[in-house]
This record gives structure tokens, C-alpha cells and sequence, in this order.
């Protein structure tokens, strides 16, 4: 796949995706969403986001009904990328603060002593829109740093 890149855009692709059979599924088990959902549950301002069905549309496709879940109003952001960028900093954190994800959640992260330790961490993440907001958002939540960068606009 990076070569076919590398000859459409004509610059060298640096990739770190393995072969679609060497790939670890056990990260996507019935026990890891539930202990993520447990996690985001734990977010004081997490909420169910809603799905809306497109009436309009699928009746001119001729479907019985399309629904698009509205992440518009997750935690507030007017962003969509709330849930990816938390969890992940969730998980980073308790691997260095010697935390087991299983058993803690958010509230952990409330405490004094635990916000101390995490206001010496700083996230960098590379950004257009609405990953560097969830991610920021997400590094405010934990009380930990953030760079964030962004491409120069053209």
C-alpha cells in the first residue's frame, strides 16, 4: 500500500500498519468495550448522544429509514471525535500512573494527589479540526498539558 502511495503523490510514505493477518483483535473483546463504555459512563458530562432519522432522504433512496447518530452535542465540544482521544489518554495515564484501567475510572482522575502527577504529562497530537478539540477538551479533563499542532493553512 505505501508504494501505490508513494507513486500517486510522489513522496515517501512512512506507514506502521501490519498485514491485515498479523493484526491483534483481543483490544476489540466484549470485556474491552465494557470496560470503556464503564469508563466514558464515568464523565460527569458524558450523555447517550441520540440518533436522528433522515426521513427526506430515505424515502428519495427508497429505504425505510436512515439514521445518523449525532455526535454534534458530545460533552459539549460541537465536536465528534469526544470519546477516542480521552479514552486513549485514560489508558496512557493509568499505564504510567501504575493504574489498572479495569478497575478505575474518572473519578480517579478527580483526586488531588492524581492531578498533581498528571499536571507533569503533556499529550502532542497533530491536528485539522475536530481530533485537537476532543483531545484538548480531553487534556483539560485529566489536568494534563497539551500540544497541539496544527498545519500551516494554505
Amino acid at each position: 500500500m505505501a508504494k501505490k502511495l508513494e507513486e500517486e503523490y510522489g513522496t515517501k510514505v512512512l506507514m506502521n500498519v501490519p498485514e491485515v493477518d498479523q493484526v491483534d483483535l483481543s483490544a476489540f473483546s466484549e470485556g474491552k468495550a465494557k470496560e470503556t463504555r464503564r469508563f466514558h459512563e464515568s464523565i460527569p458530562a458524558y450523555n447517550r448522544t441520540p440518533l436522528v432519522q433522515l426521513r427526506g432522504l430515505g424515502g428519495k433512496l427508497g429505504v425505510k429509514g436512515i439514521f445518523v447518530k449525532n455526535e454534534a452535542e458530545r460533552f459539549g465540544m460541537k465536536a465528534f471525535k469526544g470519546l477516542g482521544g480521552t479514552y486513549a489518554m485514560f489508558r496512557i495515564l493509568c499505564r504510567e500512573l501504575g493504574l489498572d484501567p479495569g478497575k478505575v475510572d474518572f473519578s480517579e482522575f478527580q483526586k488531588a494527589d492524581v492531578r498533581e502527577k498528571t499536571a507533569k504529562y503533556t499529550f502532542v497530537t497533530a491536528t485539522d479540526g475536530n481530533h485537537g478539540k476532543g483531545v484538548s477538551w480531553a487534556s483539560g479533563l485529566f489536568g494534563a498539558m497539551l500540544t497541539s499542532i496544527c498545519r500551516k493553512a494554505p
